[in-house]
């Protein structure tokens, strides 16, 4: 069985599910708690359908690449499929590290994509799930971050969501989702030089 990403070289879902279950139980054991983010690329669809599907690909490869070197070396960036990533990053003290890391991922996709000449400016939309918190089995940590995600969406893209069981219907809300929810970052002024621009795109979605 093949573990790894084909394209990117990243972790796959079956090695991301793998050493998901093995960080979720050993923060069980020691009562710690992990954190998932799963993201997309804001409108990745126009970069296929205006320069082509080998462009989408050397934008994937890139984002991998620039996600990896956002984080820390035991955290793991997996590809899922499609545009879409996800990171565990296990042994979290705070919850509100994570809402940083976050931002820091927003800040980090400022930074142009320069690619065979073409520059784009991609924006990602994430979703934040916590274990325990928001799930005890990966499927439902999944399922929170997914939700979470999809938030993201719904606020304008280019932002972070935390899943929030009072949203949900689950328990009460903390306040650390109350104060780091969703940081937008400002970007600068597009130039006239620059091929495609993902952001502020209508109309347009993978999903």
């Amino acid at each position: 069985m093949a573990y790894h990403d084909a394209l990117t070289h990243l972790p796959n879902r079956s090695l991301f599910n793998d050493r998901l279950n093995l960080e979720m139980t050993r923060a069980r054991r020691h009562q710690q708690r992990l954190a998932m983010l799963l993201l997309d690329l804001d409108h990745f669809k126009q970069v296929n359908d205006t320069l082509g599907h080998g462009m989408g690909d050397q934008l994937l490869q890139a984002v991998g690449e620039r996600l990896t070197g956002l984080v820390r070396k035991n955290d793991t960036v997996a590809r899922m499929g499609g545009d879409e990533f996800v990171l565990m990053l296990p042994e979290i003290t705070k919850p509100e590290d994570v809402a940083m890391v976050a931002e820091k991922i927003v800040e980090g996709f400022r930074t142009l994509f320069v690619l065979d000449g073409h520059e784009l400016l991609v924006t990602t939309s994430i979703g934040i799930a916590l274990y325990p918190d928001d799930g005890e089995e990966g499927d439902a940590l999944m399922k929170s971050a997914d939700i979470a995600m999809y938030r993201a969406k719904q606020q304008g893209r280019n932002n972070y969501q935390i899943h929030d069981h009072h949203l949900h219907g689950g328990g009460a809300n903390r306040n650390w989702r109350k104060t780091r929810q969703g940081k937008v970052a400002h970007r600068p002024k597009p130039t006239e030089d620059q091929t495609l621009i993902i952001e502020g795109q209508t109309g347009v979605d993978s999903h």
